[in-house]
């Protein structure tokens, strides 16, 4: 039901905001349209994602673009358009460059470095991890420096690292937990249970998964 509620009043907000001309204002509206129907709906989030990205073109906004852009990379990778996504968040990172938008380079840098890391490009996927680490933790965003630490966990274990991936899923999950992120939670959960796995730990593998699936109830 809440999130029926926050559709509709994000809907009435765009709504509202295009009926007063106030295009910047309904280019975020529609954004968040996109990113709450992300996993519900995503052909519903890209159709929301697309009108948001043309309404912030329109208005000239590149803070409100990058925004747009970065929301409709999730849903058009859960279509299965990988490439377009990838090429969303890459205009997304680049944008955010530009104005200095800060905090939200270290998030364009992970959702780049996840796409990389998807086409298994992990010396990618680890440098912008790596910078991505380097400016949360300079500007104290504990938000981003979970997901960075996120992301080298899962590079770490590609490489098949199983004591770094180890000690960056577990500071992530510190982060997210303390940040109350359940989803990264039980990502990194998930991970520590493939270290386990890997390391010949069956038992503490499967308790951990255990925990994992808990959390997803």
């Amino acid at each position: 039901r809440s999130l029926d509620e926050a559709i509709s009043l994000l809907k009435a907000s765009l709504s509202d905001a295009k009926s007063a001309g106030a295009t910047s204002a309904a280019a975020i509206a529609a954004a968040h349209v996109c990113g709450v129907l992300t996993f519900s709906d995503p052909r519903a989030a890209v159709a929301a994602g697309e009108e948001a990205v043309a309404l912030a073109r329109e208005a000239g906004d590149d803070y409100v673009l990058a925004v747009a852009l970065n929301n409709l990379g999730a849903p058009t990778m859960a279509l299965g358009e990988n490439e377009q996504a990838t090429a969303y968040i890459e205009e997304s990172l680049a944008l955010r460059r530009r104005i200095g938008d800060v905090s939200r380079i270290a998030l364009s840098l992970c959702n780049v470095a996840d796409m990389a890391l998807l086409k298994g490009d992990v010396v990618r996927a680890a440098t912008l991890l790596a910078e991505a680490a380097e400016i949360a933790t300079a500007i104290g965003d504990k938000r981003h420096i979970s997901f960075a630490h996120s992301g080298l966990a899962w590079v770490a274990y590609s490489e098949r690292r199983w004591e770094d991936a180890d000690a960056h899923a577990r500071e992530s999950l510190r982060l997210g937990q303390e940040l109350g992120m359940k989803t990264l939670v039980v990502e990194e959960i998930y991970c520590l249970a493939g270290t386990a796995a890997a390391r010949g730990d069956p038992t503490r593998a499967a308790r951990l998964a255990a925990v994992a699936e808990l959390h997803q109830s």
